[in-house]
């Protein structure tokens, strides 16, 4: 089975609106764990997620007996962090007869950015205890998105069965494996299959060091399954091929409005 991944870094979150403000106000909210999408994050979302889809259908792809383009996804899945079950679910229910769920997937989760080895034991402290990094409980995300009224959309068995690694740091490789020898078995055999994943942008830098990814860009990698594990066959920046007007400067003080005090700050 030939195999394509569009990784996407999860969209404007309430921990990145933040960074737009003092230290001082920073460190007043160090206590949010799990941060959502802002209501800009939702919206632009929604509006990207046109754009990647339409991206990812002029990209060409080369099998040894055909060419073929993605225009469409067959799974949609996310990191276990809240902001990407949001994103994934902003960006892809406008599309054509999106894939009904979303599915929660393990080792994609954020990683310690300022880390030269997220598998250290300092590491692995800083993603379970810095607010940008730690999880909620499962029983806490699924509040939250019922509070959003788009629960129902989510899969969490997955993350439930495998519930130590969804606390893993991020790896896009280990996760394919996984993906191979997990998912993929309760998958209608096919030749080509398609998959939309939200995840963060440490993972995909730690993917491909020589690019950084800004809300909802990222990149697709292509692999071909057979019985032993999978092969990687090409890497796709995205942000080669996306219009120059997708890189919003978030920091442009016009994004500083919190018009609905989505995010919980006293000072909007």
């Amino acid at each position: 089975m030939n195999i394509n991944f569009a990784f996407i870094r999860h969209g404007y979150g309430c921990h990145n609106y933040l960074n737009n403000f003092s230290k001082e106000i920073r460190e007043q909210y160090a206590d949010k764990v799990d941060p959502v999408l802002t209501s800009l994050g939702k919206k632009a979302s929604k509006f990207n997620g046109s754009i990647v889809a339409d991206t990812l259908k002029s990209l060409v792809f080369f099998t040894k007996d055909s060419r073929y383009t993605i225009n469409s996804m067959n799974v949609i899945g996310c990191s276990p962090l809240i902001r990407c079950m949001e994103t994934a679910y902003y960006m892809t229910r406008d599309w054509i007869n999106p894939p009904k769920k979303i599915y929660i997937f393990p080792f994609l989760r954020e990683i310690d950015e300022g880390s030269d080895d997220k598998y250290s034991q300092i590491s692995r402290h800083h993603i379970d205890t810095l607010s940008s990094y730690a999880m909620t409980t499962l029983h806490e995300q699924k509040e939250y998105l019922q509070s959003q009224g788009i629960l129902d959309f989510f899969d969490f068995s997955f993350i439930e069965l495998y519930f130590k690694e969804r606390k893993e740091p991020g790896d896009i490789p280990t996760f394919i494996k996984w993906f191979s020898k997990s998912f993929l078995p309760l998958v209608e055999v096919r030749p080509n299959l398609n998959v939309f994943i939200t995840t963060h942008s440490g993972v995909l830098h730690d993917f491909i060091k020589t690019e950084r990814f800004y809300n909802n860009s990222g990149l697709v990698v292509n692999a071909t399954f057979s019985r032993g594990d999978p092969s990687i066959n090409k890497v796709v920046s995205l942000n080669n091929y996306l219009p120059s007007t997708f890189f919003i400067d978030y920091t442009n003080p016009k994004y500083k409005i919190c018009s609905d005090n989505h995010c919980g700050f006293n000072f909007c």
